[in-house]
C-alpha cells in the first residue's frame, strides 16, 4: 500500500527510483528477446551466448527483485509478470505451444505470487521448482514434439499428463495473481482516494489557516496602529505627543529645511484652578477645546506644514513656517486670542491665559534641542512679565536665562554658607504702637550678586524643592526668637510664617511644625502660618485637609494677598482661616480715593461677617492708615511703621516697647 503524507523530497526520490527501474527493465527485456530468438530458432553459432544473456536478464531481475531498491516488491512482480509473459509468448512462438515456454512463465508468475502473498510463498516456490524439473525430463524423453496444429499436440500421449498439470496449474496460479492484483489494484485506488481526502482536508486546513493569518495580520496592523497611536499621540487631546513632536522637527531640520522655522512653545494657565473648582473632567474638555482652537489659530503660518503637539500638562509646542519674523509676533498673538475666548462647561464660562515663547531656524540656532532651550528661555521671560504675554528669543535673553541658571545653583549655596537670613516686620494694633507680633521674611545678600529679591529665589527654591528643609529651618528660626519674645512679654506674642504650597503638599510637614513647637516651647497659639490663594487654588482639597489638621493644633491660619488672585466668596466659607491680608496692590491706592478705596472697605466689613480678622499689609503713608482705621481694620503692617529688621533690631524695638504688646 502507498504511504500518505508523502514529502516533496520523497516525491522526487520514488519518481527517480521509477524511471531507473524501468530503464533496468527496458535493458533486460531488449536483452531478452534476442536471447530467445537464439536460443529456440535456427541452430546459431551465438547459441550459449543467448543461452547466457537470456539466463543473465533473468538473473538480473530477479537480483532487483530480491533487492526491493528501486521499487516496493508488489510493483517489482507485477513487472516481472508482463516481462514473463512476453519472454513465454516468444518462445512458444518460435518452438512451438508445446514448450517450455509456459513453464518460463509459470516460474515467473509463481514467484510474483509467492512475493504477493507472502503467506503462501515457500508452497509456490516449492511447486514452482518442480515445475522447473520437468522441462529437461521433456528434453530426456527425446519425445518433445516438432511444431504441429493445435489438435495434434493435443492427442500426443506422451504429453497429456504433463499438458494437463501444466495449463491447470497455469490457470489456477494465474487466477490467484489475478485476485491479489485485483485486491492491490482495489488497495491502491482506495490509497488514491484517502490520499484526495487527505488532501482535500490538507487543503481545507490551510485555507482555514490562510484566513486564521489573515485575521491575525489583520489584528497585528490593528495593533501597531494602536501602538503608533499610543506612542506619538497623546490621547486627551489627539495631537502629536512629545516624542512625536522631537521625531518630526528633527527629521524636518535633518531633510530639507524650510528658509525659516520658527517653534512656539505655549504654556497655559488657569487649568489648575479648572480642575480644582470644576473637577478634572472639566479640565480636558477645556484642554481638548484649547488645542482645537490653536489648531485653527496657527493659520497664518505660511509656506509650509504647521505642527501643533501637547508636551504634557498644560504645555504644547508649534512649528510652522512663517515669511519673516514679523509674522512671529501674529502667530502668538493669534494663539493667545484664541485661548483667551472664554469656554461654556455646564453653563459657566471658563477662562484661561497663555504665555508664548519663540526661536527660528536659523537665525537662533541650527540644532532642534538648542532652538528648543531657546524658545523655553523665551517663555520664561514672557511668563515673568505676566499673563499673555509672547516673547521672541534674543541674546538679552540668554543672558538673563544664564544667570538665573547660575543664581539656581548659588542658591543651593547660599544654605549652606548661611547668606539668606530672616528678618522681622511688626505688625501692629489700630493704635500704632502695641504690637502683635511680626512677619518673618528671608533676605538673601550674595557676595556675586549682591542683594537678591525674594520674589527670585523664593520660587527658586520651591522648584527645586529646596524649599522643603529651608522652610523647616525658618519655622525652627520663628519659633525659637518668638518663644523668648513671648518670655519677656506679658501677652501672647504672635510670628507669622509664609508657607508655600511645596511645603504644604509635603507629607512630612504637620510633623515639622509639631517638632519646631516642642523644640522651642512656643505655645502653638502663638504660630501663625500664611498661605497664599495660588497655593489653596491649585490643589485646594488636600491643602484644606491639611489646614485643618493644623488649626486642630491650635496654630492661626491667615491667608496672604488677598484680592490678587481667585477670590471666591464661596471658598472663603470653607477654608479653615483665621485671618485676612489685604495685599498692598490694595492698600497703596487709598491715597487717590478711587475705586479700590470703595472695595477695601467692602473686603474689611465681608471679612468681619465671616468672623475673620483683616490684616492690612504695605501701609506707607498716614492718609492710607486713616482709612483703613475709619473702616475698622484689625491690625496694620508697612514702611509707615517699620521696615522690616534683624533679630537683634527687633529686640530692641521689643524692650522699647515695653508692656506694649497686645493679644491677638
Amino acid at each position: 500500500m502507498l504511504e500518505n503524507n508523502l514529502t516533496a523530497k520523497e516525491s522526487i526520490q520514488i519518481f527517480q527510483k521509477t524511471i531507473v527501474s524501468y530503464v533496468l527493465y527496458a535493458i533486460v527485456l531488449l536483452a531478452s528477446i534476442p536471447a530467445i530468438m537464439l536460443f529456440f530458432g535456427a541452430d546459431s553459432p551465438h547459441a550459449n551466448a543467448g543461452r547466457f544473456l537470456q539466463v543473465g536478464a533473468y538473473l538480473l531481475v530477479l537480483f532487483l527483485l530480491l533487492l526491493k531498491r528501486y521499487l516496493p516488491a508488489d510493483i517489482l512482480a507485477l513487472q516481472l509478470i508482463i516481462l514473463s509473459i512476453v519472454l513465454a509468448l516468444a518462445v512458444m512462438y518460435f518452438r512451438g505451444f508445446v514448450s517450455v515456454g509456459p513453464f518460463y512463465l509459470l516460474v515467473a508468475i509463481g514467484v510474483a505470487a509467492g512475493i504477493l502473498d507472502k503467506s503462501l510463498s515457500r508452497i509456490i516456490l516449492i511447486v514452482c521448482a518442480l515445475c522447473i524439473l520437468l522441462v529437461p525430463l521433456l528434453y530426456l524423453t527425446g519425445n518433445q514434439p516438432d511444431n504441429q496444429d493445435l489438435a495434434a499436440v493435443i492427442s500426443a500421449p506422451a504429453f497429456i499428463w504433463v499438458r494437463t498439470f501444466t495449463y491447470i496449474f497455469f490457470f489456477g496460479v494465474l487466477f490467484f495473481v489475478i485476485a491479489k492484483m485485483r485486491e492491490f489494484l482495489l488497495d491502491f485506488i482506495e490509497n488514491l482516494e484517502k490520499q484526495s481526502q487527505h488532501l482535500i482536508q490538507v487543503n481545507e486546513e490551510l485555507t482555514a489557516s490562510e484566513e486564521e493569518i489573515r485575521m491575525q495580520i489583520e489584528a497585528l496592523t490593528t495593533k501597531d496602529a494602536q501602538l503608533h497611536q499610543i506612542s506619538f499621540y497623546d490621547r486627551l487631546t489627539g495631537l502629536p505627543n512629545r516624542e512625536h513632536f522631537i521625531q518630526h522637527t528633527t527629521d524636518q531640520l535633518a531633510n530639507r529645511p524650510p528658509a525659516l522655522l520658527a517653534i512656539f512653545i505655549i504654556d497655559l494657565d488657569g487649568l489648575n484652578k479648572i480642575n480644582n473648582t470644576l473637577g478634572h473632567a472639566a479640565g480636558d474638555v477645556v484642554l481638548r477645546e484649547m488645542a482645537l482652537r490653536m489648531s485653527v489659530a496657527a493659520a497664518p503660518c505660511q509656506g509650509g506644514e504647521k505642527f501643533l503637539a501637547r508636551l504634557g500638562g498644560d504645555e504644547f509646542a508649534l512649528t510652522c513656517c512663517p515669511r519673516s519674523e514679523a509674522d512671529l509676533t501674529v502667530i502668538a498673538n493669534a494663539l493667545i486670542a484664541s485661548v483667551n475666548q472664554p469656554t461654556k462647561y455646564r453653563d459657566e464660562a471658563v477662562r484661561m491665559t497663555a504665555c508664548v515663547g519663540a526661536a527660528v531656524f536659523p537665525l537662533h540656532s541650527s540644532g532642534f534641542e538648542d532652538l528648543v532651550k531657546k524658545a523655553d528661555t523665551a517663555l520664561y521671560s514672557a511668563k515673568s512679565e505676566g499673563d499673555n504675554t509672547f516673547k521672541a528669543f534674543n541674546e538679552a535673553m540668554k543672558a538673563e536665562f544664564d544667570q538665573r541658571i547660575s543664581l539656581e545653583t548659588a542658591v543651593a549655596e547660599a544654605l549652606t554658607h548661611k547668606e539668606i537670613y530672616a528678618h522681622y516686620q511688626p505688625i501692629l494694633h489700630p493704635d500704632g504702637k502695641t504690637l502683635r507680633g511680626c512677619e518673618i521674611l528671608m533676605r538673601w545678600h550674595s557676595p556675586r550678586y549682591g542683594q537678591i529679591s525674594p520674589a527670585i529665589f523664593i520660587p527658586m527654591l520651591e522648584l527645586s524643592k529646596q524649599i522643603i528643609p529651608f522652610g523647616e529651618w525658618i519655622l525652627r528660626e520663628a519659633c525659637h526668637h518668638a518663644k523668648r519674645w513671648n518670655d519677656s512679654s506679658p501677652r501672647p506674642f504672635i510670628v507669622s510664617v509664609n508657607i508655600s504650597s511645596v511645603q504644604l503638599l509635603d507629607s512630612g510637614f504637620k510633623n515639622k511644625v509639631e517638632t519646631a513647637l516642642q523644640l522651642s516651647g512656643l505655645p502653638p497659639q502663638c504660630l501663625e502660618l500664611e498661605i497664599t490663594e495660588s497655593t489653596l487654588i491649585e490643589n485646594f482639597h488636600p491643602v484644606v485637609e491639611k489646614l485643618n489638621k493644623l488649626r486642630a493644633m491650635g496654630i492661626s491660619l491667615s491667608l496672604d494677598d488677598f484680592g490678587t488672585g481667585y477670590s471666591s466668596l464661596r471658598y472663603l466659607r470653607l477654608l479653615p482661616i483665621d485671618n485676612l491680608k489685604l495685599d498692598q496692590s490694595f492698600v497703596e491706592d487709598l491715597d487717590n480715593r478711587n475705586t479700590k478705596a470703595s472695595l477695601v472697605g467692602s473686603i474689611i466689613s465681608l471679612a468681619h461677617d465671616l468672623n475673620l480678622k483683616v490684616i492690612a499689609e504695605g501701609v506707607e503713608t498716614q492718609d492710607q492708615l486713616d482709612y483703613l482705621l475709619a473702616k475698622d481694620c484689625d491690625f496694620l503692617q508697612g514702611f509707615f511703621f517699620s521696615r522690616p529688621v534683624t533679630e537683634e533690631t527687633f529686640s530692641q524695638m521689643m524692650r522699647e516697647a515695653g508692656g506694649n504688646s497686645g493679644a491677638p
